[in-house]
């Protein structure tokens, strides 16, 4: 059984969500980004998964609020819990998911 639960996101705290909760060590994927705080928008340089040449793309508030919508929508864990609702309970696990979402639609990089 599957049950649909309301989930309220501020658009203007998931930025900061994601990227003050990123560890480089974590997500070795990533090989820059420029956050700020204060921003509506953050670019970011990342391993393309074909082994091509690094990727860089922008990804504002609503490309996370997204991906972290889709990421509750497939039901993923993160070390062995689900991946919770409020921004206040997010890891570096829970960023890297949401960013990786953004950035690929999907989980990439495990």
């Amino acid at each position: 059984m599957k049950l649909l639960i309301q989930v309220e996101i501020n658009e203007n705290e998931i930025l900061s969500a994601v990227f003050d909760n990123l560890w480089r060590s974590s997500s070795p994927w990533i090989a820059e980004y420029s956050y700020g705080g204060e921003v509506e928008e953050v670019p970011v340089t990342y391993e393309d998964p074909d082994g091509e040449e690094p990727l860089r793309k922008t990804v504002d508030k609503f490309d996370l609020v997204r991906a972290y919508e889709k990421l509750l929508a497939d039901g993923l864990n993160h070390c062995g819990e689900p991946v919770p609702m409020s921004l206040d309970a997010w890891d570096t696990c829970c960023a890297d998911y949401v960013l990786q979402y953004a950035l690929f639609g999907e989980l990439v990089y495990g």
